[in-house]
C-alpha cells in the first residue's frame, strides 16, 4: 500500500455519493480497497465517514426528550466515554451523542430540568444563554404532545424549535 498525503478537509457531497456507491457495491468492506477507489482519502477517513455519518443504519432522527434524559444520565455515570454511551442508543453514532450532549449543555438543559418537563412538573422558563435572556421551547411540543406554550416575549429568540432539537452532523467533520 502506498502512503498518500491526506490533508484534513470536509467530504464533499460528490465524495459522499462516491463512497456510498463503493461501499454498497462490496459484499465485505475492505477499507484499504475503498480508499484506493476513492483516490484521495485514506482508509480511516473512509471508515469514519461511513460508520459515523453515511451508513443507512444510523439513526438520523431528532433526539427525543427521553433520549436527552438518558444521555445526561449515562454521562453522569460514565463521563465522556462517547463510544460506550452510544452503544446504549438505537444506532446513534458516538459523534452524534457527543454533539447532542454539547448542545444540551450549551442550552442549559440539565437532567433535573428535562425530568421536570417530562413529568409535567415544570414549564420551560426564562434562562440565560450567552448573557441574553431567552425562552426555551418546550420539548414536548416537538413530540406532538399537547402543550400550551407561553406567549411571545419581548426578548430575542436566539434559537427556534427546529434549531433546539435538530442535529448538525457536519459539526465535527
Amino acid at each position: 500500500m502506498t502512503v498518500k498525503s491526506h490533508p484534513k478537509s470536509k467530504f464533499t457531497p460528490e465524495e459522499d455519493i462516491k463512497l456510498n456507491r463503493i461501499v454498497q457495491s462490496m459484499k465485505t468492506i475492505d477499507w484499504n480497497s475503498v480508499s484506493n477507489k476513492m483516490g484521495n482519502r485514506n482508509p480511516r477517513q473512509c471508515k469514519d465517514r461511513w460508520t459515523k455519518y453515511l451508513c443507512p443504519n444510523i439513526n438520523m432522527k431528532k433526539f427525543t426528550l427521553q433520549e436527552d434524559i438518558d444521555l445526561l444520565e449515562l454521562y453522569d455515570q460514565f463521563g465522556p466515554k462517547w463510544v460506550l454511551i452510544s452503544k446504549c442508543f438505537n444506532n446513534r453514532s458516538d459523534v452524534a451523542i457527543k454533539s447532542r450532549f454539547m448542545v444540551l449543555k450549551r442550552r442549559g438543559m440539565d437532567l433535573k430540568y428535562l425530568k421536570e418537563i417530562r413529568n409535567n412538573k415544570r414549564k420551560p422558563s426564562d434562562i440565560l444563554v450567552k448573557g441574553r435572556k431567552t425562552k426555551i421551547i418546550d420539548p414536548r411540543a416537538i413530540l406532538n404532545e399537547s402543550v400550551e406554550l407561553p406567549p411571545p416575549s419581548d426578548f430575542e429568540n436566539l434559537f427556534d424549535c427546529d434549531d433546539l432539537f435538530d442535529f448538525e452532523f457536519n459539526t465535527f467533520e
